[in-house]
């Protein structure tokens, strides 16, 4: 059993061509579907530990996910009782039954 305590979309980039130039690339991201995850902070030791580096701001996401993610990949979460979405970047992923990622905190 999964304890939820946040709401999170993963955001699917999609690239189209820009301007007139067939290499160019411009990106935007569709949101895929809200489903109820898991989010915890995690503490700079633990950080250290999951990483091999101290970071700050890093997080914890447990959830099952609808499609693949790697590193590199944005999600919006809004915490239960928070009225604001706040961005994360993945770092790492491990799946088995569930996925579990560690994320660090994109400001803006």
């Amino acid at each position: 059993m999964l304890l939820s305590n946040a709401t999170v979309r993963i955001l699917r980039p999609v690239r189209m061509k820009a301007g007139t130039d067939s290499l160019e690339r411009e990106t935007r991201y569709d949101l895929m579907p809200e489903q109820r995850a898991s989010l915890r902070r995690l503490t700079p030791g633990q950080a250290y530990a999951v990483l091999g580096q101290v970071a700050v701001n890093t997080w914890s996401l447990r959830f099952r996910p609808e499609q693949d993610i790697g590193p590199g990949t944005m999600i919006q979460a809004q915490r239960d009782g928070d009225d604001d979405w706040h961005s994360y970047k993945v770092l790492t992923v491990s799946t088995n039954f569930y996925a579990r990622a560690i994320l660090e905190a994109v400001e803006g």
